[in-house]
């Protein structure tokens, strides 16, 4: 009896281990991460550059909008931009989350960003200083901006839920 449950043990764990080893591939994240953008309509509708933080990902999918209302840039471009510009810039950061093999949620947090040049004296001497701040999510508990689903009828990933999702 202990060997069964013992036999039981190792196929559970091996089990678990293959399931959750498996990764989402880049390819498929990067067509989530394009198909997320082109799905956020007030930022489509809205006038204005829309500024993302470059991240692994959207570093990958920059290209794909090159003629766009977003601009992608690194944290140096960030501070440039804005210290030229009006020492204070709202961008997006985005990120996903891998629910399950087939669930995947892709959400968009905004910062503000505020910039100064001098000398300033904190952990030691920088001549320039970033403040990040990150606006609050609100306290409705977690709902993803977008939550991608793998439909295997139709070998395709759909968008099923979201705050930005649009009513079918």
């Amino acid at each position: 009896m202990n060997r069964l449950i013992f036999i039981m043990l190792i196929f559970c764990g091996l089990n678990t281990n293959f399931i959750f080893a498996q990764e989402i591939e880049n390819q498929i994240l990067d067509s989530l991460y394009i198909n997320a953008l082109n799905n956020r309509f007030d930022f489509l509708l809205s006038s204005g550059i829309k500024f993302i933080e470059l991240n692994e990902q959207t570093n990958r999918i920059k290209s794909n909008f090159s003629q766009s209302v977003y601009k992608f840039l690194s944290s140096d471009e960030l501070f440039g931009y804005t210290y030229k510009n009006g020492k204070t810039l709202r961008l997006y950061r985005m990120t996903h989350d891998l629910i399950s093999n087939d669930t995947i949620d892709i959400n968009f947090s905004s910062l503000t960003l505020k910039v100064k040049k001098g000398i300033f004296i904190k952990n030691g001497l920088h001549f320039r200083y970033a403040n990040y701040s990150i606006d609050c999510g609100g306290t409705n508990g977690y709902i993803p901006d977008f939550r991608f689903v793998y439909n295997k009828l139709t070998d395709s990933w759909q968008i099923v839920g979201g705050r930005y999702k649009i009513s079918d």
